[in-house]
């Protein structure tokens, strides 16, 4: 296709954006006989955001053309991507067998770093969690641990997680934090978070492992964890020696955000007698932002105390 027929192309989909049914039918013409991806792409933005039944078959269809030979048809698996994404308000138990395959779709790529076809499998197991939990949840055991995982996004382990957790399933995800390996930071907090009902004495362990971490994604989940386990009131020190050592400020505006807002009352009154202790100006500063979110007369007296304390010195 020359330069000059494929801007035509795309500037003739982009013009039909104010008659939207017109726009529909060419996108659908386009997805049937065009082969450039950037012309394919846009056909398929118009696609998911018009979901009509009628694009089902042609998405089917398209989806099955180019997994016959991926890797010369849709090297990287961009364009079955795009076609799931448009397909997913559509989807019904018949594509089942198709997103089956998504989920187990490997076409590595050797001039690439890093995993290809994670965010297909990601997506395709998302799906299929929309259509069928139980099915889910053994596909997602599989790629939590895979090692085909992508080392930026931590796809697909990171969806296979959130799924996991989703539905309780809390052991292979307890598995997945003590294990032995590199684990991928989004990852082990997305792991974190599932574990609400783990036992007391098992917490502690977590705690202990992680709790030094240098990665402020895995610090994010295990505050997130702690917050909303039974148990985590017991773990104040953590936040605590976390508050007054990090430089991270934007971390630190999280967790105090969180303990003021968690509703984990022995965890915020721990954190306002610590806070009288602060020295550094910008903590005092986000500390002050925060302290009128405290409802309440619980705390009232060690708020008056903060703003006794720092009010004066601000400006």
């Amino acid at each position: 296709m020359t330069k000059k027929l494929k801007e035509g192309r795309l500037q003739r989909l982009n013009d039909l954006a104010d008659d939207r049914p017109e726009q529909l039918i060419y996108a659908r013409r386009l997805l049937e006989s065009e082969k450039d991806r950037q012309t394919l792409e846009a056909a398929l933005k118009v696609l998911q955001e018009f979901p009509d039944p009628d694009n089902r078959p042609l998405l089917v269809k398209a989806y099955k053309n180019f997994a016959e030979n991926g890797p010369k048809r849709d090297p990287g698996m961009y364009l079955r991507a795009a076609i799931l994404r448009a397909l997913r308000p559509l989807t019904r138990q018949d594509d089942l067998g198709l997103l089956e395959q998504a989920v187990l779709t490997y076409e590595l790529m050797p001039s690439r770093h890093d995993a290809e076809g994670a965010e297909l499998r990601a997506l395709a197991l998302s799906i299929l969690n929309d259509l069928d939990e139980v099915r889910a949840s053994f596909y997602a055991v599989k790629l939590l641990v895979d090692k085909v995982t992508s080392e930026m996004s931590g796809e697909p382990a990171l969806t296979a997680a959130r799924i996991l957790a989703a539905q309780e399933h809390s052991l292979p995800l307890y598995q997945y934090l003590v294990s032995q390996g590199e684990k991928s930071s989004e990852v082990v907090a997305a792991c974190l978070r599932g574990q609400t009902a783990l036992p007391d004495a098992l917490l502690g362990h977590l705690v202990e492992t992680y709790r030094a971490s240098s990665s402020e994604i895995i610090l994010l989940g295990l505050f997130d964890l702690l917050l909303i386990h039974p148990k985590g009131t017991n773990y104040s020190e953590v936040f605590s020696g976390f508050l007054a050592s990090t430089g991270s400020f934007n971390l630190y505006r999280y967790v105090v955000m969180a303990l003021i807002t968690g509703g984990k009352t022995a965890l915020l009154g721990g954190f306002l007698e610590q806070v009288l202790r602060e020295r550094d100006p910008l903590k005092r500063d986000i500390i002050l932002e925060l302290l009128p979110l405290i409802r309440g007369d619980e705390h009232k007296a060690a708020v008056e105390a903060a703003y006794e304390k720092f009010g004066k010195g601000k400006n």
